[in-house]
């Protein structure tokens, strides 16, 4: 029955169940942590698990019954077959279940049920992300998808629909900020803002989206033709049009526009008010609002008195920064200062990532920009700081205890000698060396 469930639901939001699969989503709260085919597909591992076993001992239990000559020449001629086709069919289960991960495609189910055909995603999103990775020339950047998924994507694909979880984010190299917050890591209400604006102020939804580290804005006609018409009528102030692959179009963000993914800041401006039409928003609504090196922080996310002391201290201070992405979760900044600066780090808040300079961490860790981390430095001088997200060295480490299992599985599997197997004797068991048999 669970293996049944599986099957079903695996199809997601397409024919013949559909219909039942969308609404049962849109109702039932638990349910939707199987929205999409992966999650779905833990019910049929599940009952793989448990049912693949039972029938490989029953049917070995029913071979064995046999007394005759010929149950044993069966059993006699199964048994090496079965010990080569069993691995086989398993990977056979794991590379057909993989395959639309590896190729794009999708499983649609037709009016005439059940000849499956596959469905590519449109080769225009890989153009995109092709594109983009070659002309960012490897400097991290967020895209910026429009119109807004609120939760699921509803596209139109040639003669065919998608209807799902956001694709952008499982297809693009550089980290997409969609509507749902946590496929990029940059939680924030600028994100809902920026989303609820686009269509009333795209030009604010511009500022924004370069507020928020974004140096391309994607405009997806598969999800809102009127919208990308839009855009192709009237650019919004501070796009310039780049290229468009088939029903996508992609836009850059003015340099002037665009926060640095790390940078360091002489100007901590400290935003007394706040909510949606005040604080943050407010502040990048203003049209001579550009990229300067500042950093804001809003009444309450830090102690006023120490954010005034962190402003006045670092306001007359000269820097001067490169830095290096080893990856994702670390990063190595050098910073030429004249006097204490706040280092900023244009990724979501998070209390585990730290900054180390000189191999001693920066204690004074505070969130700015509404989302991002900073580090309150008070050296000056040429420095080398270290970030990183402590969560990836805990991983890099159990992964490490995990290889050095394997490894030491093998070598007492190699070093134990040869095998033995139990011989029946009548009512007795007893050992014989595989080596002499």
């Amino acid at each position: 029955m669970v293996a049944v469930i599986g099957v079903a639901i695996a199809n997601g939001p397409n024919p013949p169940l559909g219909e039942a699969f969308k609404w049962l989503l849109s109702n039932f709260v638990l349910l939707r942590g199987f929205r999409g085919s992966g999650q779905s597909m833990v019910l049929t591992s599940l009952a793989y698990s448990i049912l693949v076993p039972i029938v490989a001992v029953e049917l070995r239990r029913r071979l064995s019954l046999g007394s005759n000559s010929q149950s044993r020449r069966l059993v006699s001629a199964v048994r090496p077959v079965s010990r080569k086709l069993v691995p086989w069919a398993f990977a056979a289960l794991i590379l057909i279940n993989g395959w639309p991960m590896v190729t794009g495609a999708y499983f649609n189910t037709p009016s005439i049920w059940p000849n499956n055909q596959a469905h590519g995603i449109p080769a225009a999103y890989y153009e995109v992300d092709n594109w983009i990775a070659a002309d960012s020339h490897s400097e991290p950047y967020r895209v910026v998808n429009l119109p807004e998924e609120q939760g699921y994507q509803s596209a139109n694909w040639l003669s065919n629909s998608y209807y799902g979880v956001p694709i952008l984010p499982f297809l693009f190299s550089e980290p997409v900020i969609i509507y749902t917050q946590s496929r990029l890591g940059v939680p924030s209400p600028l994100i809902q803002d920026m989303f609820d604006v686009s269509t009333m102020d795209p030009n604010l939804a511009v500022r924004i989206s370069g507020f928020l580290n974004s140096r391309y804005l994607v405009v997806d006609g598969y999800s809102n033709a009127a919208l990308l018409q839009q855009f192709a009528i009237k650019t919004p102030d501070g796009l310039q049009h780049a290229v468009t692959f088939d029903q996508i179009a992609v836009y850059r963000v003015n340099a002037s526009l665009v926060f640095p993914r790390v940078y360091a800041s002489n100007s901590l401006q400290v935003l007394n008010d706040s909510g949606a039409t005040k604080g943050l928003p407010k502040a990048i609504n203003d049209s001579n609002f550009e990229y300067k090196g500042q950093a804001y922080v809003e009444a309450g996310q830090i102690a006023f008195g120490q954010a005034s002391s962190i402003s006045h201290s670092i306001a007359n201070s000269q820097m001067s920064i490169s830095y290096d992405e080893i990856n994702p979760t670390s990063y190595v900044a050098r910073v030429s200062a004249s006097g204490p600066f706040l280092l900023v780090l244009s990724s979501q808040y998070d209390p585990l990532w730290k900054a180390y300079l000189n191999g001693n961490e920066i204690p004074e860790h505070i969130m700015v920009n509404g989302y991002a981390n900073a580090w309150y430095v008070d050296k000056a001088g040429p420095l080398s700081i270290n970030i990183s997200y402590q969560p990836q060295i805990v991983f890099y480490l159990a992964l490490a205890v995990s290889v050095a299992a394997i490894l030491v599985t093998i070598v007492y599997v190699y070093l134990r000698g040869p095998a033995t197997k139990l011989v029946r004797t009548g009512f007795r068991h007893e050992t014989q060396d595989l080596t002499t048999s």
